[in-house]
């Protein structure tokens, strides 16, 4: 065997490899849907759209019937599969706000002024 090889294969049984292994892991899941985007559009800009597009794939809660079964068929339209109900909601989620960062209070927005 070749020197390369022989060190290759003594290196995927170390500690280090492992870990890297393990770090790749955690960004693949982190990260989901963004990754397309690869190395444009820089980090936070990615991050506040993965949580809003993760917010809009997920199933809601029917104001209906109740179920967790309401999809997103188009922006601000929902489908829910139990009731079989078509109605309209906000375009990302039915009927709450999304928050990506919130504001620390000031003095000034809390007295009202």
């Amino acid at each position: 065997m070749s020197e390369t090889l022989t060190r290759f294969l003594s290196m995927s049984g170390s500690p280090h490899f492992k870990l890297n292994q393990r770090k790749k892991m955690a960004i693949k899941q982190r990260f989901g849907s963004i990754k397309r985007f690869g190395a444009r559009y820089g980090r936070s800009l990615k991050e506040k759209f993965a949580i809003i597009e993760a917010e809009q794939r997920k199933r809601h809660k029917c104001p209906y019937c109740h179920q967790v079964q309401v999809k997103r068929l188009e922006m601000g339209i929902w489908y829910c599969r139990k009731c079989k109900t078509k109605f309209t909601g906000k375009a990302y989620s039915i009927n709450k706000k999304i928050v990506v960062d919130e504001e620390k209070p000031t003095k000034e927005k809390a007295e009202g002024v």
